[in-house]
């Protein structure tokens, strides 16, 4: 199967994902189907409420997968160089900081937006900057700052990897480790993003197994301990810090990243 072939099948993967939450949030409204997961995987109603609030923000996260999946398509097509989406990604955060500005200057305005996106927002968004905010800045940073694969691959460890750390740990998160966050949360969270490591290594990048495994799985430890400990929006802090230890952990292993784009295009 060729890369872009590969490619366009998380896009359609991403699709399926955010089609069965809408799904999923929709049956959640009969009492039947509360009833059923409450039995089948004795998953109280009181959590169930929880997780679908969480679906709601985290399940929003998918809709971020525009910027890693148009990042490497149009870098594989030669559309644009790194330096070029860059300054897209530029433009859209400055955007949306002016619009964070604005929120903050005019509270009426605030409001009209909050009555628009308030069901995505936690309270101390509506109050502070919005998440989205926090994901331009932190995507920016990933995106300009590191080789491309390196901040694709940390945009996927906060879209997918954050997602199973909050839903894992809301279902069946029992031992806490930090604050409200779980053990099994972040065992959700590593897991996945080391998957996902040794996918974007190994088979986008090209890069030896071996390789690809130590870089996914070191990275995937600094992406779960971003994720645990992030002290700022984790919406920033998981890419931005993702990014630097992937980083510094392909200097370690001496790992040349090839161009992405195409040379026949």
């Amino acid at each position: 199967m060729s890369e872009s072939h590969i490619f366009r099948t998380i896009i359609l993967v991403s699709v399926l994902i955010v089609a069965t939450i809408i799904i999923f949030l929709l049956m959640f409204q009969s009492k039947k189907f509360g009833n059923f997961l409450h039995n089948s995987l004795g998953v109280g109603h009181e959590k169930l409420k929880t997780v679908i609030e969480e679906l709601r923000r985290k399940g929003f996260h998918l809709f971020g997968l525009f910027m890693p999946t148009t990042f490497y398509h149009t870098l594989k097509i030669g559309f644009v160089t790194q330096r070029k989406y860059s300054f897209i990604i530029g433009c859209i955060l400055t955007f949306a900081w002016t619009v964070e500005l604005v929120r903050y200057k005019f509270p009426e305005i605030n409001k009209k937006i909050i009555g628009f996106m308030g069901k995505i927002m936690r309270e101390n968004e509506k109050k502070g900057i919005a998440g989205a905010s926090w994901y331009m800045l932190g995507s920016f940073i990933s995106v300009t700052f590191f080789p491309p694969l390196i901040g694709i691959t940390a945009l996927l460890f906060l879209i997918f990897g954050d997602l199973f750390a909050a839903l894992i740990g809301k279902v069946y998160g029992k031992t806490k480790i930090y604050g409200p966050k779980s053990l099994e949360g972040s065992i959700g969270c590593f897991v996945v993003c080391f998957l996902l490591g040794i996918f974007t290594f190994w088979r986008l990048g090209d890069i030896s197994f071996t390789k690809s495994f130590l870089l996914a799985f070191f990275g995937a430890i600094g992406g779960t301990l971003a994720e645990l400990f992030a002290f700022v929006n984790d919406n920033f802090f998981i890419p931005a810090a993702s990014s630097v230890i992937l980083w510094l952990i392909s200097l370690i292993l001496n790992i040349k990243f090839r161009p992405i784009y195409n040379t026949q295009n």
